[in-house]
């Protein structure tokens, strides 16, 4: 008998399409597995097409469109599931990123003997006080039925699946891995964005790359800017990414005069040509998993000045210090005054955890395990 070659298929269930947290890990991952041996498809919980849609299609993907979930929609939720496994049932393995409503598709996609796989990413709850007892009674429930749990870090799989979730056997960490070699240093990459940009060569960028977003914390980054923009008029505030608070930021830049000297750039595709543009990067976070963003700044060589409710274990360099928010914003102005610049056209991070190319090699062997 003639053996199959076609690739073995992955559900990945997502909140949105758009670029950013979980989704660039997702697709850094898709980048570079072998796509002959294993295949994404993604769910969507958004009912617009996403930036990422037309890259996941080019690579052989497909992506299906699922009503986010509001509670009084489970019944609608629960059929749009039904119905979809009813037609799609051939994956080896479903694969949660948003695993809030995990505990309503995994008991059907065991019926089909699909595994399934929890993945934590933050280490807070979001949302109101309802929603935050439902989902924290979700992933009660998902405790008992995944068949394995993964996390950015520790921290964030502690926070969503416990602490004995540590000495599970079906537990361990996905890194959030990048192209190490794409995010070094550049400086022709360097000139060609600040002169897009138009910042003078002698002006120093004070960068951050996130979602405009409540947990990124922009209120506080502005107030610190204000504040060191009256020592160094010759600086600017460069913002990369967008978000659902993103029209609210730009309100707030204009209230405090800031105009002049804060640039967004919306979501871009080459955020390393970005962040080779900038002096240092300031990430004042209320909270996080591990954020991707922080160890592409790191490659890029730039000093990082990280708030410390992010894990450590976002440290992959001796470029990055942790400091409390409640220390205030005379205190981060003065870090940024202090921090060390950095020789980073000698620079190369070497952390084989964060090295895409192997951990996502890993990967692709798992997914294939999960076929025998």
């Amino acid at each position: 008998m003639k053996k199959s070659t076609e690739p073995v298929r992955v559900l990945i269930v997502l909140g949105g399409l758009d670029r950013g947290g979980a989704q660039s890990v997702v697709m850094n991952y898709y980048y570079f597995m072998d796509k002959s041996k294993v295949q994404f498809d993604f769910i969507t919980h958004c009912p617009d097409r996403g930036e990422l849609e037309d890259e996941i299609e080019k690579l052989g993907g497909r992506v299906f469109h699922f009503p986010r979930f509001k509670v009084y929609n489970i019944f609608e939720y629960v059929k749009s599931w039904k119905d979809f496994l009813v037609d799609h049932h051939d994956y080896v393995a479903i694969h949660a990123h948003m695993a809030s409503t995990a505990c309503l598709f995994i008991p059907m996609a065991k019926k089909y003997g699909i595994k399934t796989i929890a993945h934590a990413h933050t280490s807070r709850d979001v949302g109101n006080t309802i929603k935050k007892g439902l989902e924290r009674f979700s992933f009660l429930l998902v405790n008992y039925m995944a068949d394995y749990f993964f996390g950015c870090s520790n921290e964030a799989a502690v926070f969503r699946f416990g602490k004995n979730v540590l000495k599970n056997s079906k537990y361990e960490i996905w890194y959030n891995a990048i192209d190490l070699t794409k995010f070094q240093f550049s400086y022709q990459k360097r000139c060609e964005i600040r002169n897009l940009l138009n910042i003078k060569p002698d002006e120093l960028v004070i960068g951050n790359v996130g979602r405009l977003s409540y947990p990124k914390n922009h209120d506080f980054l502005l107030k610190v800017y204000k504040e060191y923009l009256k020592q160094n008029s010759l600086s600017r505030l460069l913002l990369v990414g967008s978000g659902d608070m993103e029209q609210q930021i730009i309100n707030d830049v204009h209230l405090m005069g800031l105009d002049p000297h804060v640039i967004f750039t919306g979501s871009v595709e080459n955020v390393q040509d970005y962040l080779a543009a900038m002096d240092i990067f300031v990430f004042p976070s209320r909270w996080e998993g591990l954020p991707v963003s922080v160890v592409e700044a790191q490659a890029s060589g730039l000093y990082c000045l990280i708030s410390s409710n992010v894990t450590r274990e976002v440290s992959v360099s001796h470029n990055i210090e942790f400091d409390d928010l409640s220390k205030g914003v005379d205190f981060w102005v003065s870090r940024i005054t202090d921090a060390p610049r950095v020789n980073r056209e000698s620079f190369i991070l070497k952390n084989s955890n964060y090295d895409i190319k192997k951990a996502a090699k890993k990967a692709e062997q798992f997914y294939l395990s999960l076929k025998k």
